[in-house]
């Protein structure tokens, strides 16, 4: 393994989401230069054939099945996993939902990153609610500071604030190294469901926690196109976005997600007949 950016996966769980992946891995490989750690609870089966630009690596342990942040909780045992298994000084954790959909190089990490030690875009609504920044703030306030012990209170700056999406998550390699040390510790001496009265607390608000707490100012935002959804971007999918993320909000990747993914990965586009009736069947599903 010699590239300098390392994209990781982590797929568990349902079959639904090891088909998921299987079109996140292959943007990923038609997209970009990059390797590819894949960690999983088995085999991904029917990858196509990338030299040794893939790394495999399996969970330690099963995941519990009565805490529903569990599986997004694992990222971080992932992140550890692929730091194991590659050199490589700057890595993008990329859900197994979402896919390159434009040619991005090394280059393109690096400039986004500039010199922060991580990058995010920022979630700045949920389509159709009306939430703003100043909505997910009282959110942050509210459950993520009160699961790490802090008093909902404190003062942050509504300008300053920035509700990160963690679909998409670019650093370097000690960033992430001391992210999944602390995450992991953290989880460990919780022998709880993680959760804030009906509120998952789950890998993103660890990132969150880091981001405005622990490393106040170190984290970039992203542009739009790092993490393109249609929960909180209009125009799905845009031609100009680099990543396209099918997020499902918790509810497993459907047939129909499945297919729009294999469909954008292929042809670029949804903008077909059939890509125009699975987007209706999609939104009517939402709603």
């Amino acid at each position: 393994m010699s590239a300098r950016v390392c994209v990781v996966t982590l797929v568990l769980g349902r079959d639904a989401y090891y088909r998921s992946a299987r079109e996140s891995i292959a943007s990923v490989l038609a997209r970009t230069p990059f390797d590819l750690c894949v960690v999983s609870d088995r085999d991904v089966a029917g990858l196509a054939d990338a030299g040794d630009r893939i790394i495999r690596r399996n969970l330690s342990a099963a995941v519990r099945d009565d805490c529903r942040a569990a599986p997004f909780l694992k990222k971080f045992e992932a992140i550890q996993l692929a730091l194991a298994a590659t050199p490589a000084p700057v890595l993008v954790l990329l859900d197994a939902d979402a896919l390159f959909v434009r040619a991005t190089c090394e280059a393109d990490v690096t400039h986004a990153l500039g010199d922060a030690e991580l990058a995010m875009v920022e979630q700045p609504t949920v389509t159709g609610s009306g939430m703003t920044r100043a909505d997910f703030l009282d959110h942050y306030r509210n459950h993520t500071l009160a699961w790490f012990g802090e008093d909902p209170g404190v003062v942050h700056d509504p300008e300053a604030f920035r509700f990160f999406n963690s679909g998409v998550v670019a650093g370097r390699r000690a960033t992430f190294e001391a992210i999944a040390d602390w995450a992991s510790t953290t989880i460990a001496g919780r022998d709880s469901l993680h959760r804030v009265g009906k509120h998952m607390i789950s890998d993103q608000d660890y990132f969150q926690y880091w981001c405005h707490r622990l490393r106040p100012g170190r984290c970039a935002a992203l542009t739009w196109d790092w993490n393109h959804c249609e929960h909180w971007d209009d125009g799905f999918p845009r031609p100009d976005a680099r990543i396209a993320h099918f997020s499902n909000f918790c509810h497993g990747p459907s047939r129909v997600q499945i297919r729009r993914m294999r469909i954008l990965g292929q042809r670029g586009r949804l903008d077909g007949l059939e890509g125009r009736l699975l987007g209706w069947i999609s939104r009517i599903g939402r709603g």
